[in-house]
C-alpha cells in the first residue's frame, strides 16, 4: 500500500463520515458536539519578534500554542491522542464505515510511476522507470523497449511496460532499503545506485549491469545479488560516471550521517571499477564550513570536473 494511504485514508473517512452522519441521520443528531467536546489545548504566553519594514521596527506576536511543536513534550502527546479518541468515536458512529473504506482503498489502487527515463543515445535506445504498484511498499524498476512503451500508453498502461529489472524489496534482509539516487554509465550498460536505510541521508553506492536484473533471487545481500564487488559506504546523491564509462566521481562523507557522536565531513573522490574504494583517490577535502556539501559537474567540452 502506497505511503501516504493511511494519513489519506483518515482524512477520506472523517470528510465522508461526517457528509454522512450530518445528512443520512438527519434528525436523529448522531453527533453531539456538546457529549463529545473537541479536546481543549492550553494557551501559553509566548511571543515573538519580527522585524518589520512597515512599522519601522519589531512586531510582536503571540504564539500560545508553540508547545504543539514539540512532539517530545507530555503534554503534546497527551493532545494528540485525546484526538485520536474523540476521531474513532466520531468515526465509529458512521454504518457504512467498511464500505467507505473499501471505496477510499480502491481509489489509491493504482500503478504510482516515477523516474522515466529515455535512454536515445544507448547503443539499442531503452526506457527505464520504477513503478509502486498496489499493495507494495517499494518500488520495482523496469527496463523496457520504446515499442513496449508505446503500446502500453496506447492502452492506457493496463501494466506496467517491458521487463522487471530491479526489485527494492530484494536490496536487504529486513526489506527496507530503498534507493536514494540513481545514474547510468555514459555507455548506457551499469547503473551505480545509493542504497540507504530508512530516512538516512547517506547511504552505499553499488554498480549493477543493465543486463544483471535483481528480480526474486535466491537470497538476500546488502546491495542486491549479482552485483559487482564494488561498494562504496557512507556515499551521498551526487555522482558523475567518467567519460570512459570505466569509473565516476563521488561525495563520500567522513562518517555516516546518523551518528550522532561525530560531524560529517564531505569529500571528493574519484573510483575505478574492480578497485577497493579504500584505493579511491581523494580530489577535494571537505570545506571549512562542516555545513556545506560539494556538487558535481562536467564542463562543456568534459574535460574538467565542476565542484
Amino acid at each position: 500500500m502506497h505511503r501516504l494511504l493511511s494519513l489519506s485514508l483518515l482524512a477520506a473517512l472523517l470528510t465522508i463520515s461526517l457528509v454522512h452522519i450530518g445528512h443520512v441521520e438527519g434528525q436523529r443528531s448522531a453527533w453531539n458536539i456538546k457529549q463529545n467536546p473537541f479536546p481543549k489545548a492550553k494557551r501559553v504566553s509566548k511571543t515573538l519578534s519580527y522585524r518589520s519594514a512597515k512599522a519601522k521596527g519589531n512586531v510582536t506576536l503571540a504564539d500560545p500554542y508553540q508547545w504543539l511543536q514539540n512532539d517530545d513534550d507530555p503534554d503534546t502527546k497527551t493532545f494528540i491522542a485525546d484526538q485520536k479518541k474523540l476521531t474513532e468515536t466520531f468515526i465509529s458512529k458512521c454504518a457504512s464505515i467498511k464500505q467507505i473504506e473499501q471505496s477510499v482503498r480502491e481509489a489509491f489502487n493504482y500503478d504510482d510511476y516515477s523516474e522515466m527515463i529515455f535512454f536515445d543515445d544507448a547503443k539499442v535506445p531503452f526506457w527505464f522507470y520504477s513503478v509502486v504498484r498496489p499493495n507494495e511498499e517499494r518500488k520495482t524498476y523496469y527496463i523496457a523497449t520504446p515499442e513496449e512503451m508505446e503500446a502500453a500508453r496506447k492502452a492506457n498502461f493496463p501494466n506496467p511496460p517491458g521487463k522487471k529489472y530491479l526489485q527494492e524489496a530484494a536490496l536487504s534482509p529486513n526489506a527496507t532499503a530503498t534507493i536514494l539516487y540513481f545514474a547510468t554509465s555514459l555507455d548506457r550498460t551499469m547503473i551505480a545506485y545509493l542504497v540507504v536505510e530508512a530516512d538516512a541521508g547517506s547511504g552505499t553506492w553499488y554498480i549493477r549491469k543493465l543486463d544483471s536484473p535483481l528480480v526474486n533471487p535466491k537470497k538476500i545481500v546488502p546491495g542486491g545479488e549479482g552485483r559487482l564487488p564494488d561498494a562504496i559506504p557512507n556515499g551521498y546523491q551526487d555522482l558523475r560516471w567518467t567519460l570512459d564509462s570505466k569509473g565516476f566521481f563521488y561525495e563520500q562523507f567522513s562518517t555516516p550521517t546518523n551518528d550522532t557522536n561525530s560531524n560529517p565531513r564531505a569529500v571528493v573522490r574519484n573510483h575505478q571499477i574492480g578497485t577497493p574504494y579504500e584505493k579511491d583517490i581523494t580530489l577535494v577535502q571537505p570545506d571549512a564550513d562542516p555545513n556545506n556539501y560539494w556538487f558535481l559537474d562536467y564542463s562543456a567540452d568534459g574535460r574538467w570536473l565542476v565542484v
